[in-house]
This record gives structure tokens, sequence and C-alpha cells, in this order.
């Protein structure tokens, strides 16, 4: 409860810099219209012969990131739960240099997930993109008593497939969070109280975790925010304020294909040029400009110019192994034998 009382507080402070921040990003298509702002150059790496997994990709920040991922040269597999969704993916995708092939994955389901990874064989790049946000009360995942669905499908699940995939050596592993993770309570993790904010967390712990070595030698993890995105994402968005939130986001929200500007740089990118924190692990990554030191950094990653992948301040537990250890433990006993 203080972490959230926190969290608001510390919002209503930011909240004129918030408005400022959208002013700008209204602004920011006349600002490189008239040649006063440069939008930033997506990055254009050789990917053949690697294999990239992009998990959630039949639609929004998933989908454009397996196309410009495939149009790098990647061999990318794409999933998602609806067969005829998936097939519409892989022909969008397949304009691209690499293969694209679908696999269903229903991350509402343990034994999709095992069957999924029982079917994919090894990956240079995973991709965790898939993601759901509802408003609260939010349900109870069918297979995991006692945990929510949305932090089932956003973490448990895709932390299961995770640990059941092959991984080739020096693969990398991309984990998508939020400027949410801001509000998260990590003492939550793995109940019916954990929700959106504490997965999007547990994915900054998750990417830190593995560069860490914590899930095998040789391996790297980043996490990324893709920003606000106006994309299916806000479908649960209560009327009729859906109706002025989906005006408000087409106007200053980032496009999916901007929204996957941190994925792509951080799938894609050579291991020199990723941002470090000063615990030499990657920097938890954003689409906007944020100042590098300095009080209400948070702020800029709701809204500001749009810079493509700049590393961003992650808020972390006080004791982030501690938090960290609860997370896996609570992971393994929602799940099971792996």
């Amino acid at each position: 409860m203080a972490t959230k009382l926190g969290h608001g507080l510390r919002t209503a402070l930011q909240s004129p810099i918030i408005a400022v921040l959208g002013v700008v990003s209204l602004a920011q298509p006349l600002l490189e219209a008239t040649g006063l702002l440069a939008a930033p150059a997506p990055p254009e790496e050789d990917l053949r012969g690697k294999r990239v997994l992009v998990t959630g990709a039949t639609a929004g920040i998933g989908l454009a990131t397996a196309a410009r991922l495939a149009r790098m040269g990647a061999e990318v597999v794409v999933t998602g739960r609806d067969e005829a969704r998936l097939a519409a993916a892989v022909q969008t995708v397949a304009g691209g240099r690499g293969r694209v092939t679908g696999e269903v994955l229903d991350l509402c389901a343990l034994a999709s997930v095992r069957a999924c990874a029982a079917r994919l064989g090894a990956f240079d790049v995973v991709v965790l993109n898939a993601g759901t946000n509802a408003n609260v009360p939010t349900a109870e995942h069918a297979d995991l008593p006692g945990c929510s669905l949305v932090f089932g499908v956003n973490f448990v699940a895709q932390w299961l497939l995770l640990k059941l995939l092959d991984l080739r050596p020096g693969a990398r592993v991309v984990c998508l969070s939020s400027v949410s993770h801001h509000s998260a309570d990590a003492a939550t993790f793995g109940t019916l109280g954990a929700d959106y904010a504490e997965s999007k967390l547990a994915m900054i712990l998750l990417a830190r975790a593995i560069s860490r070595g914590d899930f095998g030698a040789g391996l790297l993890g980043v996490a990324v925010n893709p920003g606000a995105v106006d994309s299916h994402i806000w479908r649960h968005v209560w009327f009729p304020a859906s109706a002025l939130f989906a005006g408000f986001s087409r106007l200053a929200f980032l496009s999916s294909d901007e929204g996957s500007a941190t994925s792509v740089f951080a799938a894609a990118a050579p291991a020199a040029r990723l941002p470090r924190t000063d615990d030499g692990l990657p920097a938890y990554l954003a689409p906007f400009w944020q100042p590098p030191r300095g009080p209400g950094r948070s702020a800029f990653e709701y809204l500001s110019v749009f810079a493509g992948a700049r590393p961003a301040f992650a808020r972390l537990p006080r004791d982030e192994r501690a938090a960290a250890d609860r997370l896996w433990a609570a992971c393994a006993r929602l799940v099971g034998a792996i």
C-alpha cells in the first residue's frame, strides 16, 4: 500500500512535467517537418543466420518488431493464440529477407506453453513481447491458482516458456516492461495482488538476472519500455472514457512501429553498443529522451521527444536480489515441475 501511495504522490508532483512533455510530443511531427527535429533512424543490422522468437506478434508492437527483424534477415518465429490472426501475421512479416513461421501459443494455458516450447527448437534472440492489460479487479489465471490473469500471462507463463526453450550460446532475451513498473509492489509477486505494474517490474528483474548469469552463462537480458503506443492493448479502457482515450492516443501516442524501436534495438544491436548501468548490466531502454540524472526522470517515460532507444531509469526494489528470489520461488510454485 505504501508503494502505491508513494507512486501516486510522485505522479501528482510530476504531473506538470508530464503535461508539458505531452504538448511536446504533439508538436514533434511539426518539428520534424520543419527540420527543427530529426526523427531517429531505425537500426539496420545484418541478422542473417540468427533465429528469433517474438511472442504476442499478431498485432501492435510485436508484429512491428517481427517485421523489422525479418527485414534485417533474421529467421523469425511469431506466436499468437488465434490461428487465423497468426496466419495473417506471418503473411505480413513475410515481406522481409528472413524466413517467417508461426506457432500457436496461448499464455492462458500452461499445456499450450509446454507444447509450444517442445516444437520451437533453438534461438539466438527471444523477445518476450506478449502482454495484456485490464481494468481492476482482474480475474484469476485459470492454470495458476492464486495468481492474477494479467501477471500470469505477462510474466509467469513467459518465464516458464523461457525456462523450457533451447537458447543458443550468447543468446539474448528482450523483456518488455513499462513505465508502470515504477508503481509496482514486489511484495505481491505471485499473488492476486500482483497485476500489470508488478508484471513489468518482474520483466526488469528477469532481464538483469539473465545478464548476471542466473539463467545460464553467456546469456544477455535487456529490459525495454516501448512507450505509450496506440495499440490494441488499450482495448480494456472502460466506456465512455474509451472514446476520449482513443482520440488522444491517436494524437499523442507512438505508432506500433515507433513502439518497436526499443525492442528492435535491444534484439539487434551488437552487445558493445548496448548502454550499461553502473553495475555493468545492460541498461533499461525507453523510446523517449530522458535526463541522465536528477529527480523527475520517470516523468519522461510517459510522453516526451521520441528518440528511438535511450537508457532510462529503472526503479528497482531496495533489495533486488531478495525480491528476485521471491519472484522465482513464486513462479516455480505456481507452474509446478518444469
